[in-house]
């Protein structure tokens, strides 16, 4: 499960994220990185990885956002992925990449 759950991520997902968000993405799943890791290794500032990988409220609607994008497909491959908080979600999705 965990291996075709990536595979969909990688050929569902990243292609459809921006360039930035792919790179914030990955340092983030893959390098581990935190949010102010990855701002100080690409030079932006953490408000701005966190909307790339988090998304943002806009005229009161979420929008964006890698790990959002990735949540849908988690919800549509498992029936329990919808209780599972943003924290929960980031620490499966960690483990899946690295048993990749």
């Amino acid at each position: 499960m965990a291996h075709q759950l990536i595979r969909r991520i990688k050929v569902e997902v990243l292609p459809k994220l921006t360039q930035r968000q792919r790179e914030i993405t990955l340092l983030y799943l893959d390098n581990k990185l935190n949010e102010e890791e990855i701002a100080e290794k690409l030079g932006i500032s953490q408000p701005t990885v966190s909307q790339h990988l988090f998304g943002k409220k806009r005229n009161g609607k979420k929008i964006g956002g890698s790990i959002q994008k990735i949540q849908k497909i988690l919800l549509n491959t498992s029936s329990n992925a919808g209780s599972m908080s943003q924290k929960e979600l980031t620490t499966a999705l960690r483990h899946f990449v690295q048993d990749d």
